[in-house]
């Protein structure tokens, strides 16, 4: 729609269930979507996004406030779950082990890393800004645990 979240590489409305057509050459296995952005995972263990990129949260490594209308490879490989928050994503990965990776905007902390990126936009100013993510990270408090499932809410994240 509006932000590209369909995937069909336009911001079209559309009021029926369209197939993506760049998405036809491989076997989705799951989906998740955020407030206006949609990630995909194929059997393969590939992650796909489209939609508003403004914090990062397509995984694909740019943080530039773009619209990716059409399908983008993310940064992530050995997929085996994925979720959306509103404006992150969370990958499960079983590279090197099993890993969790978030990217996006890390405001209220959901990305897992400790902290929210906070800062003052101007040293004279009270206006706060949040650092993108726009490059999945590995969680490295959760480095050697074994997690199954990963989900997300607007703005938190839960895993067992």
């Amino acid at each position: 729609m509006q932000k590209g979240q369909l995937g069909h590489g336009d911001t079209i409305q559309r009021d029926r269930p369209t197939v993506v057509s760049e998405l036809l050459k491989y076997k989705i296995v799951r989906a998740g979507a955020g407030r206006s952005h949609t990630v995909v995972m194929t059997e393969d263990g590939i992650s796909l996004s489209f939609g508003w990129n403004k914090h990062g949260q397509l995984g694909s490594g740019s943080v530039r406030n773009e619209i990716e209308s059409s399908p983008v490879r993310c940064l992530v490989s050995e997929v085996k779950n994925i979720a959306c928050g509103a404006d992150f994503t969370v990958w499960l990965t079983s590279a090197e082990g099993a890993s969790i990776l978030t990217a996006g905007l890390p405001q209220y902390g959901q990305l897992g890393h400790g902290t929210d990126n906070e800062y003052n936009t101007k040293d004279s100013s009270v206006r706060l800004a949040y650092e993108a993510q726009p490059r999945p990270r590995a969680i490295a408090s959760l480095s050697g645990e074994t997690i199954i499932k990963v989900a997300c809410g607007t703005n938190h994240t839960g895993c067992y």
